[in-house]
């Protein structure tokens, strides 16, 4: 399983009770990054990156300003769109931090009615979709690489595990 350096020099690998737990991020967050390329916004990728006590995978993507509020309240649902799709159903521990997010902008609606848009826009891209959620499962589990954690974009540091060429040539 990857490995990650900390800016401080300490390499640390995942525990191996947190395997379920990835396989859950890596459709969660292919799925944001999906869905927010759909709505137009420039993806660089789904990284690691340093959180409160280990480290967090995010999708980062940079979105218009003026991008309609459903529109960015259907990407934070998105995550939960991707878990839908590869496991029947979104998890509780994925879904927090994106239901807080749409709770603050002040979303319109119910959290499972932008799950089914996501989910739907997910189906309509679904190839690329299972292409990037394999990419990243097979880059998490199937490496012994020890990748170095950097400044990324949107003041976070991490390490990027798909980056913008990964999203380049998986269009379709």
């Amino acid at each position: 399983m990857i490995r990650f350096r900390f800016p401080d020099g300490a390499i640390e690998s995942f525990a191996p009770e947190a395997r379920e737990m990835l396989h859950r991020v890596c459709p969660h967050e292919v799925g944001h990054a999906v869905v927010a390329m759909h709505f137009g916004a420039r993806v660089h990728g789904v990284a690691l990156a340093q959180a409160d006590g280990g480290v967090e995978a995010v999708a980062i993507y940079e979105i218009e300003q003026e991008m309609p509020r459903n529109d960015w309240c259907t990407i934070k649902a998105a995550g939960s769109a991707g878990e839908v799709i590869a496991f029947g159903s979104y998890g509780p521990a994925g879904a927090k931090t994106d239901l807080e997010d749409i709770r603050r902008k002040g979303c319109a609606g119910k959290f499972d009615d932008l799950v089914r848009q996501a989910t739907s826009i997910l189906l309509n891209r679904r190839a690329r979709f299972e292409r990037l959620t394999r990419l990243l499962c097979n880059r998490i589990f199937d490496s012994n690489d020890v990748i170095s954690m950097m400044p990324l974009r949107l003041r976070k540091v991490g390490a990027y595990l798909l980056d913008e060429a990964d999203f380049a040539t998986h269009r379709k």
